[in-house]
């Protein structure tokens, strides 16, 4: 019974997240992230900060609240044909730096864009065309 009920509530809580516009998107100063019109950014960014517990250097978050959070901030945020295969992970890394803070999202699409450049340059990035996946 409570089970359901959290679900109704996380339920209502998300609709109060979505802002009356379309599906446009906002300018940002990232190269291949964006915010996606219709979400409020800085609010699912707030929920998350309330969730992230920070211990010096290091991160973590409530596993639970986490699972469902992470989800919704992926969808408000837009990323490229280059970037999309690793948006997830650019996302999930730039919530685990201790050094930023959750209170303002036009600052929160730079780190992104960050993680994303840091993962190009380590090789950990293919383009969705690769010889090898071709031959496969």
């Amino acid at each position: 019974m409570l089970a359901g009920l959290d679900r109704v509530v996380r339920s209502a809580s998300l609709e109060r997240l979505l802002d009356s516009g379309g599906g446009e998107t906002m300018p940002s100063k990232a190269l291949h992230f964006e915010w996606v019109r219709g979400f409020n950014s800085n609010r699912i960014l707030s929920k998350i900060n309330k969730i992230r517990k920070i211990d010096g250097q290091r991160c973590s978050f409530e596993a639970g609240d986490y699972a469902f959070w992470l989800p919704v901030l992926n969808s408000a945020i837009r990323a490229d044909r280059t970037a999309e295969r690793l948006k997830t992970k650019c996302i999930s890394s730039a919530l685990s730096d201790a050094a930023i803070t959750l209170s303002n999202a036009d600052l929160f699409l730079p780190r992104c864009e960050q993680e994303f450049e840091k993962c190009r340059s380590q090789n950990s990035y293919s383009t969705p065309l690769s010889p090898t996946l071709a031959r496969n």
